[in-house]
């Protein structure tokens, strides 16, 4: 059972998940990302907006071009991974030059001195369909579907909407679609039919810098991707949030509450501050009494395990070093998530002697990485016993969105 609680904190939306009872994810927006205004400008460059943007100037030797998207605000666009361009002004070439008019979609925030990432695989995920303007007039079906006759179905009630479009767009059925009502699905692929044509039609007429579609609010895409269950609840002090959440979101209307206790806030009864607190905090404690120290830099994370209080077997300093290192490895994981660190990690483990130790040490880091919904990785122990870790970066950490404690 998950249980999000979101409220408003020093002009920031906080978003706090927990599980069993403990905090696993926490999540801070902007108030200026959850506008609904209509044209593009700095505060509004979210990640999933669709952008007319113009491209400023092209790199070649990073084989790479920014494109404007707002004024003022340029992006980077890798030439190497995108491939497919979508161009909206005439061109006896296809190869992307100063000037010209491209469909792209915010793929990254912007993250410390790094601008925002433009990606021209163009997408919209729902509940039950993601729509991708890729041109190959596709219909799919999640594997995790086994059911022949269901897939059938749906793809034959799905088809005419590929053939209106023109073949501009495919649809791709979640795995979720299975256990919806067949209304539903068929309701969300019809949004999504909608969306594509008024990015085509708009994209004909309208001029650079035109956000072509805005993308639901930051905070219905974490809860979204979270995968609901009907154990789960969201806990809310803003009606506005809730009613927000389950607009987009219906089959949340059974999971939603407001708080309404004017004596205790909701940030006091779920003890927020100190939790977000906690987690800008460098040091760490563990159960064991050892300690952790994480430290960003502009290039990485620097992650140090110390012993601190800990008393364990000290005949065996071998042993206490392992089970210290393990406690350490699977809080680590955890605070990854937590902070929401990504790039580059440096871990200093507490030297072990024995092989074997170092080797059950990388196996249950490994597997503990995998638990996480964000692609980490273990890349290598280095001769000086250093643990190289890689996490995808998507969104900024927790330490840039809160600068100061409470």
């Amino acid at each position: 059972m998950k249980k999000y609680v979101i409220t408003t904190l020093n002009d920031k939306i906080a978003a706090v998940t927990f599980e069993e009872d403990k905090p696993s994810l926490i999540n801070v927006y902007d108030t200026a990302d959850c506008n609904r205004g209509g044209e593009a400008d700095k505060g509004a460059v979210l990640l999933g907006n669709v952008y007319i943007g113009r491209v400023q100037n092209v790199v070649k030797n990073i084989n790479s071009a920014f494109i404007e998207v707002a004024k003022d605000v340029v992006c980077y666009y890798s030439l190497t991974d995108n491939t497919q361009h979508h161009f909206l002004n005439r061109k006896n070439t296809d190869k992307v030059c100063q000037g010209d008019l491209m469909l792209v979609q915010v793929s990254k925030e912007a993250v410390k001195t790094k601008v925002p990432s433009l990606t021209s695989d163009i997408s919209v995920t729902g509940n039950y369909i993601v729509m991708a303007l890729d041109g190959k007039g596709e219909v799919a079906v999640s594997a995790k579907i086994k059911d022949n006759a269901f897939r059938k179905d749906i793809q034959s009630k799905l088809r005419p909407l590929i053939e209106k479009a023109e073949g501009r767009m495919s649809l791709v059925v979640r795995t979720a679609a299975y256990a919806a009502s067949e209304s539903e699905v068929l309701a969300e692929a019809e949004y999504m039919s909608g969306v594509e044509e008024a990015i085509h039609i708009k994209s004909t007429c309208r001029p650079a810098f035109t956000c072509l579609y805005k993308k639901e609010e930051q905070y219905i895409c974490d809860i979204r991707e979270g995968k609901l269950t009907s154990d789960d609840r969201i806990i809310s002090d803003d009606k506005e949030l809730l009613n927000t959440i389950v607009e987009h979101i219906p089959s949340a209307g059974k999971i939603v509450s407001l708080y309404d206790d004017k004596l205790l806030p909701l940030y006091k009864c779920y003890n927020l501050e100190k939790i977000i607190n906690d987690a800008l905090n460098p040091r760490v404690w563990l159960k064991s009494g050892a300690y952790l120290i994480i430290e960003p830099t502009e290039a990485l994370t620097v992650i140090d395990v110390n012993t601190g209080k800990f008393d364990g077997n000290k005949k065996n300093r071998e042993e206490t070093f392992l089970k210290i290192n393990l406690e350490a490895a699977g809080q680590i994981c955890r605070q990854l998530k937590l902070r929401n660190i990504s790039g580059i990690i440096i871990v200093d483990f507490i030297n072990m002697e024995n092989p074997e130790n170092n080797t059950e040490l990388i196996s249950f880091l490994k597997a503990e990485l995998s638990k996480d919904s964000v692609p980490s990785f273990f890349i290598e122990m280095t001769k000086l016993g250093l643990v190289e870790i890689t996490r995808k970066k998507i969104k900024k950490p927790l330490h840039e969105s809160f600068s100061h404690n409470f």
